[in-house]
C-alpha cells in the first residue's frame, strides 16, 4: 500500500502537472501569434504541448529524489491515464486542454512510460532522472528542428530532427555525468556519443508517440548496461 508520503507526492505532482498544462492553456493564444508573425511552420499548439512536455518530464525525473517509493510513479501514471479518459469522455472539461490533444496517444504513453520506469528503475535514481531528462529536452529540440528545416527523411524521420536529438541528448548525458559522477571526461564524452546514437536511432523508429515510453527505456537500460561494463 502507498504510505502517507506517497500519496503527498502524487498530489502534488498531479497538482503542478494540473498546473502546468492549465499555464500551457492560457499562452496557447499568445503563442499563436508569435509564431505566426515570426512566420514558423508549427503554432503556438505545439509550443504549448512541449512547453507541458518539458516541464513534466523534468519534474518527474526529480520523482525518486522525493523519499518516496516506486508506488508513487505507478500512481501518478495512472492517474495521468484516467485524467485522460475523462478528459476524452467530456467535451466541456477538455476544451481548454484542447492542445494536449494533437498527440493524445504521446501523452497516455508518457504516463505509461513513468509506470514502467518506476517499477523498473526507480530505485536506480540517477538513471531514471537522466532518462527523464534527456527525453524532457531532445524531443522537443527534434521536433522543433524537424519542423523548421527541411531534410530528406532518416529512420522515418528528418535528418536534421535526428541530429538535433543525437546534440541535445549527448549535451544532457555529458552535463549529468559530469556534475553527477567521477568519471574521466574523456570516458564521459565516448559513453554520451554511443548512447545519444543509440537513443536517437531508438526515437526516430518510434512513432505514434511511442518514443515517451521507447526513449527513457532505452536511456536506462543503456546507463545501465555502460556502469556493468566499467565496474
Amino acid at each position: 500500500m502507498p504510505s502517507t508520503l506517497d500519496l503527498m507526492v502524487i498530489c502534488v505532482y498531479l497538482a503542478i502537472g494540473a498546473s502546468i498544462f492549465l499555464i500551457g492553456a492560457l499562452l496557447r493564444p499568445w503563442l499563436d501569434g508569435l509564431c505566426l508573425r515570426m512566420r514558423l511552420r508549427f503554432d503556438g499548439s505545439e509550443v504549448s504541448r512541449k512547453f507541458a512536455h518539458i516541464s513534466c518530464a523534468c519534474f518527474i525525473a526529480y520523482l525518486p529524489f522525493t523519499g518516496a517509493s516506486w508506488r508513487s510513479g505507478v500512481g501518478i501514471g495512472v492517474a495521468i491515464v484516467v485524467s485522460f479518459l475523462i478528459l476524452i469522455k467530456s467535451r466541456r472539461l477538455s476544451k481548454p486542454f484542447s492542445y494536449l490533444f494533437n498527440n493524445r496517444d504521446g501523452s497516455v504513453i508518457f504516463a505509461v512510460g513513468i509506470i514502467f520506469m518506476s517499477l523498473a528503475y526507480f530505485d536506480k535514481p540517477q538513471i531514471f532522472c537522466l532518462s527523464f531528462l534527456i527525453l524532457a529536452f531532445a524531443d522537443p529540440a527534434a521536433a522543433f528542428t524537424g519542423m523548421s528545416c527541411k531534410s530528406r527523411p532518416f529512420l522515418g524521420k528528418s535528418r536534421a530532427g535526428f541530429c538535433a536529438h543525437f546534440l541535445v541528448a549527448a549535451a544532457v548525458i555529458v552535463g549529468f555525468l559530469v556534475l553527477t559522477t567521477e568519471f574521466p571526461l574523456h570516458l564521459v564524452v565516448l559513453m554520451a556519443v554511443f548512447l545519444a546514437l543509440a537513443i536517437s536511432c531508438v526515437e526516430s523508429l518510434s512513432n505514434r508517440g511511442f518514443d515517451n515510453l521507447t526513449v527513457p527505456l532505452a536511456s536506462s537500460a543503456g546507463m545501465s548496461g555502460i556502469i556493468y561494463l566499467i565496474g
